[in-house]
């Protein structure tokens, strides 16, 4: 691939995962999963650069992948604090069934 084709890349998958992190954030759980088949097939057809990028290519590429990993990071984190919740409330009810069913909902 060459060095422009790659910038793209990286790019298009920057904008994307910028989308991920909005979602994430906003707990719109079914966006960013509608999200995940692209961000799969930008990934598996990235390649490496078959030429060595010139100074402001390389930059950019660095800036680029800093924001990708930033990105990636916050919707891990959001994602693990959904995930949090989620086991709380499903405890929660596991509970509340368990006593319904022991004491037959008196």
């Amino acid at each position: 691939m060459d060095t422009r084709q790659a910038l793209d890349d990286y790019e298009s998958l920057a904008t994307l995962i910028g989308q991920m992190r909005i979602a994430a954030n906003r707990g719109e759980w079914d966006k960013l999963i509608a999200l995940g088949p692209q961000y799969r097939h930008l990934i598996t057809g990235m390649t490496d650069v078959d030429e060595m990028p010139d100074e402001a290519a390389r930059l950019r590429m660095v800036e680029l992948l800093k924001k990708i990993l930033s990105d990636d990071e916050k919707i891990r984190n959001d994602t693990e604090t959904w995930m949090i919740q989620l086991k709380v409330i499903m405890q929660s009810n596991q509970q509340a069934q368990r006593l319904n069913r022991a004491y037959g909902g008196i």
